[in-house]
C-alpha cells in the first residue's frame, strides 16, 4: 500500500503552515491536498509495500543529526501544480534523505516515486495543490503578507499510509537518551499540544 515517510514540527512551525494555509483558503485559493493533512516534508513516497523492519531501521538513523529546517522561499511544481515552501537542502537533510531511500527501496527501488529519488527530490512543505499556473498570483498575494522565514525545529520522523492513514511515528523529543522513542500518534488530529510527541521543551 502506498506510504510516505515524513518530518513534522514543533508546535509555533505548525501553526505558522497552518496560518498560510489558511490565508490560501479565505482567499479562495486551492487548499492544501486534503482535510487530513498535517504539516510536513516528506522525505520519500513509495507506492510499494512498506519493506520488513522499516519501522525498527529508521529508528537507528541519526536523527540527531538534523534537529531544524528552514524555509526561506516558496516555489511552484508545474506537474503537477504544487505551491510549497521551500526547505533549505542542508547537508543533513539531504543525508537524511538518501539513508531513508536506501531503507525504503530496498525491496522494489522502482516504487519510490520519481521525484523522491536522491538528486530529484526538492524538500518542500505543500501550501496548495492543484494550482495552475494562472492561479498563481493571487495565491502568493494571498500569502505574502505572511511569508517570513520559518525556522522550523523537527520533533518526529513518521510513516503515513496513503490508503488507509495508518500513522506511526518516531517522538525526537522523547525521554530516552537517543531522543527517538516510539509511539503511535493520529495525525489527523489538528491540535498538536494536545499530543506528548509535540510539546516543547
Amino acid at each position: 500500500m502506498p506510504f510516505a515517510v515524513e518530518l513534522y514540527f514543533d508546535r509555533e512551525t505548525d501553526e505558522a503552515i497552518r496560518g498560510l494555509w489558511g490565508a490560501l483558503d479565505t482567499s479562495g485559493s486551492p487548499g492544501h491536498g486534503e482535510d487530513t493533512a498535517h504539516p510536513h516534508v516528506s522525505l520519500v513516497v513509495s507506492d510499494g509495500h512498506q519493506p520488513g523492519r522499516l519501522r525498527e531501521d529508521l529508528a537507528k538513523l541519526d536523527w540527531a543529526s538534523l534537529r531544524t529546517l528552514r524555509f526561506g522561499a516558496i516555489g511552484y511544481f508545474a506537474d503537477p501544480g504544487v505551491l510549497y515552501l521551500a526547505a533549505n537542502p542542508s547537508v543533513p537533510l539531504l543525508n537524511l534523505q538518501q539513508d531513508t531511500y536506501d531503507i525504503v527501496a530496498r525491496r522494489d527501488p522502482a516504487q519510490v516515486r520519481s521525484y523522491y529519488r536522491p538528486g530529484n527530490w526538492t524538500p518542500h512543505c505543500t501550501l496548495a495543490m492543484p494550482l495552475e499556473p494562472h492561479q498563481l498570483p493571487h495565491a502568493i498575494e494571498a500569502i505574502g503578507g505572511g511569508m517570513d522565514t520559518i525556522h522550523a525545529r523537527i520533533t518526529g520522523v513518521g510513516m503515513w499510509s496513503l490508503g488507509d492513514h495508518q500513522p506511526w511515528k518516531l517522538d525526537l523529543d522523547g525521554p530516552a537518551p537517543t531522543g527517538c522513542t516510539e509511539q503511535v500518534v493520529d495525525l489527523r488530529d489538528r491540535d498538536p499540544s494536545a499530543r506528548p510527541a509535540w510539546r516543547n521543551r
